[in-house]
């Protein structure tokens, strides 16, 4: 072989594997998160999960669900909030005690107001202010929502629609659920029940027979 094949045979070499190089180099390109060296998919995994966290935890909430979320917006409101009412407003919940619709009543003394935190769908929907009430502020770790609704299922019985309402709020110095039921416009049946240890206080419904 001559030396001038020689050199156009290595000239031809040397370019094959530069080549060669720029191309595996191109092949492991990362996209840039602000610095971060995130590829893009862990880029669109974060973009996912955000969105998750946007999303409402659900329509149908319990009364303690729904509740950790007007807590919150109350002590934003102000620090000294205290609870003195629940109820299912505007939407009947349903026959498992969990709703759409909920609205929690908080008294500030410091504020020398009311606090109204209306929750729909999961989210809070509207809060408003008034004149402070003078209810008693909820003492005790009150039943849930759904507990409620099944102790009082004998008495519930007679009802034929989904016309429930439920209600939260002291009553001679202990939590109070009273629930009702009712079909158009006429009511079924209606029940108190000390809310913290689910005994029942007081119930009427109508005559079956």
């Amino acid at each position: 072989m001559t030396s001038t094949v020689r050199r156009s045979v290595a000239v031809l070499l040397c370019l094959g594997l530069v080549l060669g190089a720029m191309a595996c180099g191109g092949g492991q390109k990362e996209e840039s998160g602000g610095g971060t060296g995130q590829t893009e998919q862990e880029s669109r995994d974060e973009r996912s999960e955000s969105a998750a966290q946007d999303r409402p935890a659900g329509d149908l909430l319990s009364a303690s669900e729904a509740f950790s979320l007007a807590r919150t917006a109350a002590k934003e409101w102000s620090p000294d909030a205290v609870l003195v009412e629940i109820n299912t407003f505007p939407r009947p919940p349903q026959p498992d005690g969990r709703g759409s619709g909920w609205k929690f009543e908080f008294n500030s003394v410091g504020q020398a107001e009311k606090y109204e935190v209306h929750i729909r769908k999961g989210r809070v929907f509207q809060t408003m202010t008034g004149k402070l009430s003078k209810m008693e502020p909820i003492v005790g770790r009150w039943m849930d929502s759904p507990e409620a609704m099944r102790r009082a299922a004998d008495r519930l019985a007679v009802c034929t629609g989904q016309g429930y309402w439920l209600g939260l709020s002291m009553s001679d110095e202990r939590p109070v659920w009273r629930i009702k039921c009712s079909e158009g416009g006429r009511q079924q049946a209606w029940v108190k029940l000390d809310a913290l240890t689910g005994k029942e206080i007081e119930s009427w419904s109508i005559d079956t027979d």
